[in-house]
């Protein structure tokens, strides 16, 4: 399946500072025990996002000191990781990018630019001055988020959007489901639902290059996703 696998990476879930610190240790440990030419993609709901965010941090602090000698030394060769609760969605947005692929009659390939190639956010509290993601480290961030999701901004301690970089993109979605005949900003644990699992990886490249949905005119800005259960997801830029 596009030569990835995937398994999940267990932290304990704990939604402290110190409980997201040590678990992004522990991942960044784990993708520097890849071979170079790896190609790492990241999938975190809530926390688990930051988790990912520290993890860059300290994937950029390797390229100037001794933390990745010292983690090399000590590790060997692992699976690629997610968190527990997005496996299913992350191989169901994985056959479904796969069988796109085979129709276009395309392969999914990436430059080794960076140690993680891309990194999807759900729901993820945002605090730029603990949990920014190190753009050094990650190629491209996908914040996706809901303005009807309550548990995010944690009583107005945390945020809902990144600031604007040339690689960052934060999008606001909504999920329209013809079954309950309804369009709605989903809840926390609604961003992984099944509906934006089969479409997560395409977004937005694969969307682009077909021209689907107005994915042509996606940017590295504020943008608005609608993933209907009957059509192809749509894109529109924030005014």
């Amino acid at each position: 399946m596009l030569n990835h696998k995937t398994i999940a990476f267990c932290w304990p879930g704990t939604p402290t500072t110190s409980t997201i610190i040590t678990s992004g240790k522990n991942l960044a440990q784990l993708i520097l025990s890849y071979p170079p030419t790896e190609q790492i993609i990241m999938v975190g709901h809530s926390h688990g996002g930051n988790v990912i965010n520290i993890a860059s941090q300290l994937l950029n602090t390797a390229t100037t000191s001794t933390f990745e000698t010292n983690f090399l030394l000590s590790l060997t060769p692992t699976t690629r990781t997610l968190e527990p609760c997005l496996l299913s969605l992350f191989c169901t947005a994985l056959m479904h990018i796969k069988t796109m692929l085979e129709i276009s009659g395309r392969q999914w390939r990436s430059p080794k630019n960076y140690l993680i190639q891309a990194a999807y956010l759900l729901g993820t509290p945002i605090d730029c001055q603990t949990f920014m993601p190190s753009m050094n480290a990650i190629e491209h961030v996908y914040n996706f988020y809901s303005e009807g999701d309550l548990i995010q901004p944690v009583l107005g301690l945390f945020q809902r959007t990144l600031p604007a970089h040339e690689r960052i993109a934060n999008l606001s979605i909504t999920l329209k489901d013809a079954a309950r005949a309804a369009t709605n900003n989903p809840s926390h644990s609604e961003l992984h639902d099944t509906l934006v699992a089969r479409w997560l990886l395409c977004i937005p490249h694969e969307l682009k290059r077909q021209k689907v949905g107005n994915f042509e005119s996606f940017t590295y800005d504020h943008g608005r996703i609608v993933i209907d259960s009957e059509h192809e997801p749509q894109y529109s830029k924030n005014n």
